[in-house]
């Protein structure tokens, strides 16, 4: 045991011993960072990398901005009162939201609601400020304006106000009986009279005419929505006597109109002839034949007006 424990094996002192060098890390990273491709890479995203650091960047700087800017009255109002103000006018309120509208119109009923304001002012030497605005009472006072469904107003540290309208969407446009022209929202109701030569501008819209022609309104709503690929090519209704009506289309696949006769003598015997006629269409492709019109008054009986071959 104990000659066991001294005969351990040793390696011969004058073997020479070769050491075998590791490749550098480093260096294998050198060479890769030499390649063109490489280095490519790396510029783009360099430029990548700082482009969203300065989009985010600039992104929280705007919305600061922006935030320093506005002044909610619910919220910052108070840091207002120690600020100077020159005097508010209507030219200082800024519109936003409007479409159709008239801005000259509306300029002029926010005008009028600032007078009144100035008027029920209690008698001061100090000029009507940004300050001094009663914005619930501006607000509803220009909530009165026909083409005004809502209104939000905030002040600005500028001095300045900012009003963004909710403003009526036309469905149609009517013409009554003493060729008067009104624009008619989505809930049926004559909002706007407009003049002849702004008739143009709403060119797009359903046009109505006739006697009582808006009491059927909700109904042609109504027909609309069950009904879109129809009034996609409706352009005109002419209510006309004895319960009879002149629907005017365009053709699907050639320019021009052709009109259609109808029988409703009331609201829902309208929309059951229209929901008859979108079924005739696909059936026969009315659009797309060369007649002028048809006329349905007479059912089952049905006249084609040809065009004239002269």
């Amino acid at each position: 045991m104990i000659n066991l424990l001294h005969s351990r094996p040793t390696l011969p002192i004058d073997e020479p011993c070769h050491i075998v060098a590791q490749p550098s890390l480093s260096g294998e990273l050198r060479d890769v960072l030499k390649m063109p491709w490489v280095r490519y890479a790396l510029a783009v995203m360099t430029l990548v990398g700082f482009g969203m650091v300065f989009s985010v960047s600039l992104k929280s700087w705007l919305q600061f901005f922006w935030q320093q800017l506005i002044i909610y009255p619910e919220q910052q109002f108070d840091q207002m009162q120690g600020m100077v103000f020159p005097e508010v006018d209507v030219d200082d309120f800024l519109l936003d939201g409007t479409k159709y509208a008239d801005i000259a119109s509306l300029r002029e009923h926010i005008a009028k609601a600032l007078r009144q304001q100035r008027d029920f002012r209690p008698q001061t030497d100090r000029a009507q400020t940004v300050l001094d605005l009663d914005l619930p009472t501006l607000q509803q006072a220009i909530r009165r304006h026909s083409w005004v469904v809502d209104a939000r107003i905030t002040r600005l540290q500028t001095g300045q106000v900012l009003v963004h309208f909710s403003e009526e969407t036309p469905f149609a446009l009517y013409a009554d009986s003493l060729r008067q022209f009104w624009l008619v929202n989505a809930a049926g109701e004559a909002f706007v009279e407009i003049a002849r030569d702004e008739v143009p501008v709403f060119a797009h819209l359903l046009r109505l005419s006739g006697q009582g022609a808006d009491g059927y309104l909700p109904e042609l709503l109504q027909a609309r929505q069950e009904l879109p690929e129809s009034f996609t090519y409706l352009v005109r209704a002419d209510r006309l006597r004895f319960s009879g009506w002149k629907l005017w289309y365009r053709r699907k696949n050639a320019p021009g109109l052709y009109y259609v006769y109808l029988h409703a003598s009331n609201p829902r015997a309208l929309i059951i002839r229209l929901k008859e006629l979108a079924d005739i269409e696909a059936r026969y492709q009315l659009s797309q034949r060369a007649v002028l019109g048809y006329d349905f008054r007479a059912l089952p009986k049905l006249r084609v007006d040809f065009p004239s071959k002269n």
